[in-house]
């Protein structure tokens, strides 16, 4: 079971205005969209945006959290937390993660807010591999679109392709669900072309 810590508040917003800024060049070169404050974190922080949100993670997690800690759990090589915090917030990208257990949602860029919170918990399963063999950033994102894909496929789609696409499709499908074999293979095939 995987139970999810809901939190937000005027004090977070502000460290993840800073740290956005901090990262706005990196974000820029990856083609990410970054929301920022447009008059001020004071002027801009209502509660009640947040609760809705929390309200529907709330009702709609328990309808998925079995099947993906299940699956989480068969993957070879990844690392499952008990418990995760999922910081609500209206600035930055769609959704990021902190190491061990930290899920950063944007609620201005929500379609639907539970498969983000799914798919920034797989980062966080398979982060120690993709460090590990050093796989580029968006590889990391295919191989997790894979994931999520295999879990749940109507509720996800393939971001942009990353450069090998076909070596990293190939691998997952010849080896899911030993996902450190395959991160592993794809470092090596990826090096070897390069």
């Amino acid at each position: 079971m995987i139970i999810l810590n809901i939190r937000f508040s005027k004090d977070f917003e502000a460290r993840r205005v800073k740290t956005c800024l901090e990262k706005l060049d990196w974000y820029k070169a990856q083609g990410y969209h970054v929301d920022l404050p447009k008059i001020g974190i004071d002027e801009e922080y209502r509660e009640e945006d947040f609760l809705v949100f929390d309200n529907l993670i709330k009702d709609e997690w328990p309808k998925y959290e079995d099947k993906l800690s299940q699956t989480l759990a068969s993957l070879r090589g990844g690392e499952v937390q008990e418990n995760y915090n999922i910081n609500l917030t209206k600035y930055g990208v769609g959704g990021s993660y902190s190491l061990p257990n930290t899920v950063i949602i944007n609620i201005s860029q929500q379609n639907n807010v539970i498969s983000t919170v799914m798919h920034e918990i797989i980062h966080l399963t398979i982060d120690k591999l993709i460090r590990k063999y050093k796989i580029e950033h968006w590889q990391k994102e295919r191989i997790v679109n894979l994931i999520s894909l295999k879990i749940f496929p109507e509720m996800f789609k393939l971001q942009r392709d990353p450069k090998n696409t076909e070596i990293i499709d190939q691998e997952f499908k010849a080896n899911y669900p030993n996902i450190e074999l395959i991160i592993k293979n794809i470092s090596q095939k990826t090096i070897e072309i390069n």
